[in-house]
């Protein structure tokens, strides 16, 4: 485990650190800064902790985890989803039966079992919620983006085309100065088609 990236952010995570403590979570390992020199917090584990606290209903991006007792997968699901953001989640069990099972309630973009932040370059990704470009902003981003942005832009989110991801390449990666009409009603269709599309 290496050092956080800079001083500000080793303040915004020993910040949530204090936060969920002075709140009543308690930390069953670490939560303090890890020496005085550079940007180092102790590897954390939070329990007692409420469905309310800032640890639990925001991303801290440091080496912290919140962990929460559940009777069931429908309990651990809709704790999971309840939250703005979608873009990953991860799940470690023995059970690989319910590991399927509560992958296919969770409302994230990826959802590893059994390893974490692993990702096949070949093959599309995104998210919900928060994680996904809203849709309600598609037809601005068309009429006011030079279309080498467009292009970049919907690279790092190929869901908004559902699949099959071949048209999404021959659309957007073919190269044109422009998009004629044609493949702006094709960008439409797919994008009305998003929430039919299973991948």
């Amino acid at each position: 485990m290496g050092p956080l990236v800079s001083d500000e952010q080793l303040s915004r995570v020993t910040g949530y650190l204090q936060s969920g403590l002075s709140s009543g979570a308690t930390a069953l390992s670490g939560g303090h800064r890890f020496g005085e020199q550079g940007y180092f917090v102790e590897p954390t584990v939070l329990v007692d902790v409420k469905p309310d606290m800032k640890v639990v209903r925001e991303e801290i991006f440091g080496p912290v985890v919140v962990a929460q007792p559940f009777d069931d997968l429908d309990e651990i699901a809709a704790t999971a989803n309840d939250t703005p953001f979608g873009l990953a989640a991860g799940i470690w069990t023995r059970d690989i039966s319910k590991a399927h099972r509560l992958a296919a309630l969770l409302k994230a973009g990826t959802v590893w079992i059994n390893t974490y932040n692993v990702y096949n370059a070949a093959l599309p990704f995104g998210g919900y919620k928060e994680a996904v470009m809203r849709l309600s902003n598609i037809e601005q981003l068309m009429r006011d983006m030079p279309v080498s942005d467009i292009r970049r832009t919907l690279s790092y989110h190929p869901e908004l085309f559902g699949h099959p991801f071949s048209v999404y390449l021959q659309v957007v990666l073919r190269g044109p100065s422009d998009w004629n009409v044609g493949e702006r009603e094709l960008f439409a269709a797919f994008v009305s088609r998003k929430n039919q599309c299973s991948y």
